[in-house]
């Protein structure tokens, strides 16, 4: 998705969870974010990630959906989750690649 495109979907994105979507009770599915958007998953995926990067709070969970946090506590859990799933996936890199999690990271650090 070319950049232009990225940042109108993160607009519109952060102005349904902000009207419509704010605390995690009232969190809205990947699908459904989606299809109010006029987009896909995988492209609201993206235009998440680049907000979220940007600074902007969204947090999203599978028993949640996404969503704009309401509390101090919103965001820790959200943020938990995110660092969670970084976890998971540098755990499974370095069994790919039959390295220790350190050695991975210094991969990481090389890499950034």
């Amino acid at each position: 998705m070319n950049p232009a495109r990225e940042q109108v979907l993160a607009e519109r994105v952060l102005a349904i969870l902000a009207d419509h979507h704010k605390g995690a009770a009232n969190g809205i599915s990947a699908n459904d974010l989606a299809c109010a958007c006029g987009t896909n998953p995988r492209d609201l995926r993206s235009a998440v990630q680049a907000a979220r990067e940007a600074g902007t709070y969204i947090a999203a969970t599978p028993s949640t959906g996404y969503y704009m946090p309401d509390t101090p506590g919103e965001i820790e859990h959200a943020s938990d989750y995110l660092l969670r799933r970084a976890l998971a996936s540098l755990k499974q890199v370095a069994a790919m690649n039959r390295q220790s999690i350190p050695d991975a990271i210094k991969q990481l650090e090389i890499a950034i």
